[in-house]
């Protein structure tokens, strides 16, 4: 079992929690910064929400502008509509995770995680991790079904960047 140390522990890899994991890592600290989802990697306007929203939009534009007719045809247009917007957000996800893991300071951990103590953590991540030490702690989005304990709000250092509201 590893036993990290570093300066800020942030979970979250939405907008929040990786611009602030690559500025402090820019600046010399040594962040971790915890995502449940590979598949969420730049958060839920990257993946599920703003840019799959309007790439789809566009491409419905685009395929009525055309005014296809048969159900072949709007197929057609549904089938690449749904591989580009794959495809930007793969490429989106991609380019968030690579700014991070190249940043010699970040490391990014994948799995679920939670506060322990006011200074350690713990991680379901696929390398198991003994509670780790740190300094600053950030939570960049909860789900509001899963409110914070009494703990966090006592604890200093604690700052919640967002709440998500199912």
């Amino acid at each position: 079992m590893q036993t990290q140390q570093f300066d800020t522990l942030i979970i979250g890899f939405g907008k929040g929690g990786k611009t602030l994991a690559n500025f402090l890592g820019n600046k010399g600290q040594k962040v971790s910064i915890v995502e449940q989802s590979k598949d969420m990697y730049g958060g839920t306007c990257i993946n599920i929400a703003c840019i799959p929203t309007k790439a789809l939009a566009l491409a419905a534009e685009h395929a009525s502008s055309h005014h296809p007719n048969t159900h072949e045809e709007k197929q057609a247009y549904y089938e690449s509509a749904i591989k580009e917007k794959q495809r930007l957000v793969t490429t989106l996800r991609q380019k968030n995770y690579d700014t991070l893991h190249n940043n010699p300071n970040v490391n990014v951990i994948d799995g679920l995680a939670s506060f322990a103590a006011p200074t350690r953590y713990r991680s379901s991540s696929v390398i198991p991790r003994k509670c780790s030490r740190f300094r600053l702690k950030i939570l960049s989005s909860i789900r509001a079904q899963s409110p914070m304990s009494p703990a966090y709000r006592v604890w200093k250092r604690v700052s919640v960047s967002t709440i998500a509201r199912p």
